[in-house]
């Protein structure tokens, strides 16, 4: 009895952790053996301030064939249409940049955990190693994400539990050394 409960334990453990923010997996490519990372979305707050709310989750994703290119994930909660052209937008130390979606439609997902139906709509955004790590180097870094109709705005900088900027400091590292074993 002892052992079914540990391995019942053990099993939610992971699975809760493979949704989890930030966390990053590493897999291989079983069609032509590239290394690929990929981060779940963690939390772009609204402010830095402690009770801010999180409107933005980004993640990441990179594999050996992009060389210096990453794909960043942007979402939201609930079913919205993100716009294409220069949908995400960062304001970084007061320069704006705009990327623009890499693919037209919206990928929505609806999910139940625990009970719990929650929706999210994301689209991904084709970026360079350099604009993240300018991400990462900027003092102040604010996000939009343009909706249909509406935008949601967040702090990249807000560094609290889950924060997206903690998950993508991580995902640096990885593919750092990720890129030093091939």
């Amino acid at each position: 009895m002892k052992k079914l409960i540990t391995v019942a334990l053990a099993s939610m453990l992971i699975g809760c952790m493979a949704g989890m923010p930030n966390n990053i997996r590493q897999t291989e490519s079983t069609f032509d053996g590239s290394t690929e990372l990929s981060m779940e979305p963690g939390l772009v707050y609204g402010s830095t301030d402690t009770f801010s709310g999180s409107a933005i989750q980004l993640g990441l994703f990179w594999n050996t064939k992009l060389k210096d290119k990453i794909v960043i994930t942007a979402t939201v909660s609930g079913l919205e249409r993100i716009e294409n052209n220069n949908s995400l937008l960062f304001n970084i130390d007061g320069e704006i940049t705009s990327l623009s979606a890499a693919n037209s439609l919206t990928d929505y997902e609806i999910s139940t955990t625990g009970g719990i139906i929650s929706d999210t709509s994301s689209k991904r955004f084709l970026t360079t190693r350099t604009f993240i790590e300018k991400l990462l180097s900027s003092q102040s870094v604010k996000v939009r994400l343009n909706l249909a109709g509406t935008y949601a705005d967040g702090d990249f900088t807000a560094d609290k539990a889950s924060a997206a900027i903690r998950g993508f400091h991580s995902f640096m590292q990885r593919v750092d050394a990720t890129k030093q074993n091939i």
